[in-house]
């Protein structure tokens, strides 16, 4: 059992179908943005450190963008799952738009063993870190 004072330690991860908010199909798009809502405010009375949100599958996520916007002020850092590839690099870019920018949101990258130094860097290079240091000296 955590003590309050532990859960500003911890992380919260999202559910992956809190994803489908933009959903083409309707019960999926409001149960997905229900249980986003549910989440978010069970994060928020948690008093976590940070929440990462699931991997975007598309770049159509404004309803997604809205719904985690509506939080920015709560002052919770919010990170999104992601591989470094051109697709996903995308659909974060297009989040980040979508949620203008906000310093609230940043990208929590997954490596793998198959992703080269060279790549990580090329794509990072000069971009802030969580430490407060830069990306070249994350390696």
């Amino acid at each position: 059992m955590l003590r309050t004072s532990d859960w500003e330690k911890v992380v919260a991860k999202l559910s992956p179908c809190v994803a489908d908010c933009d959903s083409p199909h309707e019960n999926i798009r409001e149960t997905s943005k229900y249980v986003l809502s549910q989440e978010l405010e069970l994060s928020l009375h948690y008093g976590v450190m940070a929440v990462l949100l699931p991997r975007l599958s598309t770049r159509e996520c404004h309803n997604f963008a809205h719904i985690i916007s509506q939080y920015f002020e709560k002052h919770i850092p919010f990170l999104v799952a992601s591989q470094l590839t051109p697709e996903a690099w995308e659909r974060y870019q297009t989040l980040k738009e979508l949620c203008e920018h906000s310093q609230s949101l940043g990208l929590c990258v997954d490596l793998d063993r198959a992703t080269s130094a060279e790549v990580i860097l090329s794509r990072n290079m000069g971009r802030p870190t969580s430490r407060g240091g830069r990306a070249s000296s994350l390696l």
